[in-house]
């Protein structure tokens, strides 16, 4: 009896509200086979560009619509081996730009939004001496990202490539961030730089020097 009623319960889900049963169940599995590095339970709403191949998203993540996920393999007669991961459960706003050609690593239950540029690539300055090469052509630099669990990215920020954030770190709007920041940091500013830092003994955001120690 237990075993007809559960089947009677999962049958009325699917009639009432199809769309769920479709999202949960059968588009999980097809995204799951398409993007087999990918948790099925992770979703990319639409995006310009996505190459999955290098690119493990897990449990829970949602991109949203018109981001580019651009994985780079070979630029100007050199080849790649890039890995970008995304935490469980991070979620990523519209029009996302994400770039990697060594390692990106984006921790869980971040929240990233709009318009944020997220990089580990440079452009090399070797050829601006000839007029005739446009330095779309230059070479290409390649440092690893990291961002740390549940930090906070505001919209318009660029990351670029050697930065390291700890955990729970702040990035305010417009910000061009590069360098290496501790947890707790609220960072802003182009170039970026620590404007305080929360201290879980005192309970209270807190002035520090410009590496992150506490005055």
């Amino acid at each position: 009896m237990n075993n007809i009623y559960d089947i009677f319960i999962k049958i009325y889900k699917i009639i009432v509200n199809p769309k769920d049963f479709y999202f949960n169940k059968i588009a999980s599995k097809l995204r799951h086979k398409r993007y087999p590095n990918c948790h099925p339970s992770a979703i990319v709403n639409n995006p310009i560009k996505f190459n999955p191949s290098h690119v493990t998203l897990e449990e829970g993540v949602y991109i949203f619509k018109n981001g580019r996920i651009e994985c780079v393999t070979e630029y100007a007669g050199e080849t790649f081996e890039p890995e970008l991961s995304i935490g469980d459960h991070t979620s990523i706003q519209q029009n996302v730009h994400i770039t990697c050609a060594k390692k990106v690593s984006i921790g869980k239950w971040c929240a990233i939004t709009h318009n944020v540029t997220i990089t580990d690539i440079d452009h090399t300055y070797e050829y601006y001496h000839s007029h005739s090469t446009p330095p779309i052509f230059n070479s290409l630099n390649s440092n690893t990202l990291q961002i740390g669990d549940y930090c906070m990215i505001f919209p318009n920020a660029v990351i670029l490539g050697g930065t390291e954030l700890g955990e729970r770190c702040v990035v305010a709007a417009n910000s061009v961030v590069r360098g290496k920041f501790p947890s707790y940091c609220l960072i802003g500013g182009i170039p970026a730089k620590i404007l305080k830092r929360y201290n879980p003994k005192s309970g209270r955001w807190e002035k520090t020097n410009p590496d992150g120690t506490f005055l």
